[in-house]
């Protein structure tokens, strides 16, 4: 019987944290900008954290100390005008993003 509950215990734990990820986040990235046009290089740093590019997509899986909102404001110095921008899953709202854009290159 013990033999048989540990494999099924680890499947139901599997299935379980794959239905905790939000789907938008990529395992591992805490941060998801995406740009409104494809920055030149694959990898940028900003506010001490290395973003990874792909197209208009970047990823940082490092939390920064800083709000989201400095966050943002950094990578759109570094990167040009985002789409969008996620700190843990939590979208920044619309006159957040603006004013996130104000600082862009």
């Amino acid at each position: 019987m013990t033999r048989a509950f540990f494999p099924a215990l680890a499947a139901a734990s599997a299935a379980m944290l794959a239905f905790a990820i939000p789907a938008t986040a990529a395992p591992g990235a805490y941060y998801h900008a995406e740009l409104v046009q494809p920055v030149d290089s694959g990898r940028i740093v900003a506010k001490g954290l290395v973003w990874n590019c792909a197209g208009t997509s970047c990823l940082a899986a490092n939390r920064s100390p800083s709000r989201a909102k400095i966050v943002c404001a950094a990578v759109a110095k570094q990167a040009g005008a985002l789409a969008s921008f996620t700190a843990g899953g939590e979208a920044l709202n619309a006159e957040d993003l603006t004013a996130c854009n104000a600082k862009a290159r």
